[in-house]
């Protein structure tokens, strides 16, 4: 699986073996960064983060057929311009 996103808003999940989109949706605002939480016993990698130009970051949930919103709030008063999961599974957000 591949997870793509652009300023557009819309965050698309790919087959990359098969070359096609498997499922996407697409948000309010330009979508600037994204990254998927490192995969785990728990999570199975099916957790990623998404920062917006609008200062928004949402958590999405890959389900099998969709995104699942898992949480959404404002970071900051300016554009998201990195969002990084590091081991100890918290998040990093910087602004511009």
């Amino acid at each position: 699986m591949a997870i793509t996103t652009g300023e557009d808003g819309l965050v698309k999940v790919w087959d990359y073996l098969r070359e096609k989109p498997l499922y996407q949706v697409k948000y309010e605002g330009s979508a600037n960064c994204i990254d998927i939480l490192r995969r785990s016993d728990v999570n199975k990698g099916r957790i990623c983060v998404v920062g917006y130009s609008t200062g928004v970051v949402r958590v999405l949930g890959l389900g099998e057929t969709k995104l699942e919103m898992a949480s959404v709030f404002k970071a900051h008063d300016t554009p998201v311009v990195k969002v990084k999961y590091c081991p100890a599974q918290t998040m990093l957000v910087t602004a511009s």
